[in-house]
């Protein structure tokens, strides 16, 4: 009675829904009006209608959730309300403004709890780091947040960040890595640099990434001789009689608080005066420095706000039983957020989910009369809502003899900011019943064989989703995924390069004839889609043959393209995977949160890499390599113009100038933790990025 169609990227999702409402009418007398195909949005519906007209069928009643809801809300409600918090008002637009004009408004009475989590509950608290990890890749982990402090200060850690948060809070004027001129090393390139230098009381303070084991003895991801040289710097300033506090990482271990307070009793034992900033200059230091993580906290809160409308509770009733103090904070700031929403729906307005939860109850009232439907078909499935579900729930209820039929795909389930739950998919048969099957079509049109198998095995890294295996039509073995590289993932005349010399290739194998090339990043805010129209206008321009478009991920699934170029490839606060994306906050308002790393984020970038018919091409950076690339980067070709260290085997060389000789000579960007340096540039195997890239067809890919 209840049949999912699990089907992967390219399988054919729209023309098996074509495919079965035909056989529905023609071989098994359903007449039209009796089927009900939802679709999730306007341009999937257009498109189902169109091909169902295409082969002489109409009358199935075709609607999107919105429409149908819709529907049901004008006849059943004795309320006149319209909808707001469309595709001309934004909701994350709202949000964002509400974050910026109330949230952070010194006048508040919730500031202090807004600052509070802003300066030290933003990030999560960083996982346990893998055993076994090399000093430079503890270091890349230790980088690898929102490294940027209130005050507008990069450093090196999650701690060392909350650390200055704290001493710019209390008006602790500080130097970050101020060179320490006593300090005498063997080695002349090194110069000691202490975390902080507190200039109006002459104090040193390092903060020492260094834990303690089960037996209570000093350990660091960065080694033993870590731990040695903190007892050197130690010794250093006792001699030369320089005042020197220290903290350490395993006091952050017994939480924000106690660390805080451990260090505002240190600061006060040491003659240190804390001083309560000014709540207008910290909110202004946020606004200016912090653009980003505004944005970022905002499309959390987005999520969050449809996640709680759809299991239908309130801020309220999930902070009375909240004991985890983050979470608490954040349902503070949450409810402002909430409330002003709700303020501005008034009695005038309804947004999508109250209209599809009101249209859901009047269906179970009998309050709107639904059609005898005998099938409702929902496409793209993937995408579905516990409040979208309801309202198939409900409508089936009424419609005795209804069979469903869901077509959609668990890897590319990408819209939990929407409110999907990828859970239904996963435990279909609990949701639609006991007399449910689960089916599969396996078979890609779209990709290359090279891409299916990469993606496969990128995908089912996370053992909750379907353990299916998508193959392909086009048999051919040779790469179809590359990997390009950035030295500096600002450097924006090189990543032109990168992008012609791409182009050229592509020139190379097509002519004159006409092609499409997409490339795909994972944000959409409007200075990434400022610096894409500059870099692009030139090539539509030069290649009058190519279609080129630039998207956002999120805006591409279903679509397919001849080429796709993935950019920003990078490890950052704003880099792929998203690091605020499956924040654990969310876990509060989903019925069973997923227990796997960067679960959606994964999926983001398996529908990233499916969208082409030829060859996908992914561009990196050196200094920060994402982590989803470092996965697969082992199975892809790679083109390369830059050496790896051959010493700490996860480092690069940099070209770097003596400041004292001006002479030019070769480091390991892992520096300190990896020393390799040398000064003949024939040392390094240097290969040119845009001849490998322009070479490339004549003996590689699968044309």
């Amino acid at each position: 009675d209840n049949n999912y169609i699990n089907a992967g990227a390219g399988c054919g999702k729209t023309q098996t829904m074509v495919a079965k409402t035909c056989f529905l009418i023609e071989k098994k007398n359903i007449n039209a009006d009796e089927i009900l195909i939802f679709a999730f949005n306007k341009k999937a519906q257009e498109e189902l209608v169109k091909r169902l007209s295409y082969l002489g069928i109409s009358g199935v009643e075709v609607k999107t959730f919105h429409a149908f809801g819709l529907d049901v809300f004008k006849e059943a409600s004795k309320e006149e309300k319209h909808m707001y918090f469309d595709d001309n008002n934004p909701r994350k637009k709202f949000i964002q403004n509400v974050i910026n004009s109330v949230v952070l408004n010194k006048n508040h009475p919730k500031i202090p709890s807004t600052l509070h989590y802003f300066a030290y509950l933003l990030e999560e608290p960083k996982d346990e780091p893998k055993e076994n990890m090399s000093p430079g890749k503890y270091a890349k982990y230790l980088e690898n947040c929102d490294r940027r402090s209130i005050n507008g200060i990069y450093l090196k850690s999650q701690e060392e960040v909350k650390i200055a948060n704290f001493l710019f809070l209390n008006s602790i004027k500080f130097t970050y890595e101020k060179k320490y001129d006593k300090f005498h090393s063997l080695d002349e390139k090194f110069h000691y640099r202490p975390d902080f230098y507190l200039e109006d009381y002459d104090i040193w303070y390092e903060h020492f990434g260094i834990d303690k084991n089960e037996d209570g003895e000093l350990i660091s991801g960065f080694g033993e001789k870590y731990i040695v040289e903190h007892y050197s710097k130690i010794k250093t300033h006792r001699q030369n009689k320089t005042k020197l506090i220290s903290t350490f990482s395993y006091e952050f271990k017994k939480g924000n608080e106690y660390f805080l307070e451990h260090l505002r009793n240190l600061m006060i034992s040491n003659g240190v005066n804390l001083k309560p900033q000014k709540k207008s200059y910290i909110i202004s230091e946020i606004k200016k420095n912090k653009i980003n993580t505004i944005t970022k906290f905002a499309d959390l809160n987005e999520t969050f706000l449809s996640l709680i409308k759809s299991i239908n509770k309130t801020p309220k009733e999930l902070i009375k039983n909240e004991k985890d103090h983050r979470n608490h904070t954040f349902l503070k700031i949450f409810s402002i957020i909430f409330d002003e929403y709700n303020k501005k729906l008034g009695s005038t307005y309804i947004d999508f989910e109250d209209m599809i939860s009101e249209s859901t109850n009047y269906i179970d009232k009998g309050e709107f009369s639904v059609k005898n439907y005998k099938y409702i078909m929902i496409d793209e499935f993937q995408d579905i809502s516990l409040g979208r579900y309801k309202l198939i729930d409900s409508i089936k209820k009424k419609c005795n003899e209804a069979k469903t039929f869901c077509v959609g795909d668990d890897w590319q389930a990408i819209y939990r900011f929407n409110g999907g739950d990828v859970n239904i998919l996963f435990e279909f048969e609990n949701y639609f019943g006991a007399n449910s099957k689960t089916l599969y079509l396996t078979k890609s049109f779209r990709m290359p064989k090279k891409v299916a198998d990469i993606t496969n095995r990128f995908i089912r890294e996370n053992p909750l989703q379907t353990q299916k295996n998508i193959s392909s039509y086009k048999d051919k073995k040779k790469h179809t995924i590359f990997g390009l590289f950035v030295k500096d993932h600002k450097d924006f005349e090189k990543k032109w390069e990168i992008f012609n010399a791409i182009f050229n290739a592509i020139k190379k194998r097509v002519g004159d004839k006409k092609t499409s090339i997409l490339i795909l990043n994972r944000y959409s805010y409007n200075d990434i889609r400022e610096k894409y129209f500059l870099l692009l206008e030139p090539f539509k321009q030069k290649y009058k043959n190519f279609n080129i478009y630039h998207s956002s991920i999120h805006r591409q699934k279903g679509a397919e393209y001849d080429w796709v170029i993935v950019d920003d490839l990078i490890d950052s606060f704003v880099g792929f995977p998203n690091q605020m994306g499956e924040d654990s906050v969310l876990n509060m308002v989903m019925e069973k949160p997923e227990n796997f790393d960067n679960a959606e984020e994964r999926r983001v970038f398996y529908v990233a890499m499916t969208r082409s018919k030829k060859s996908t091409f992914l561009i990196t950076s050196y200094d920060k390599m994402s982590s989803f690339f470092l996965e697969i980067k082992d199975e892809i070709k790679l083109f390369k113009d830059i050496e790896e260290c051959d010493v700490c085997e996860d480092g690069i060389m940099l070209e770097k100038t003596n400041s004292k000789t001006g002479e030019i000579f070769f480091s390991c960007n892992n520096w300190p933790y990896c020393r390799n340096s040398f000064s003949k540039k024939e040392d390094l195997d240097i290969k040119s990025t845009k001849k490998e890239v322009d070479d490339m067809y004549e003996d590689d890919l699968p044309f």
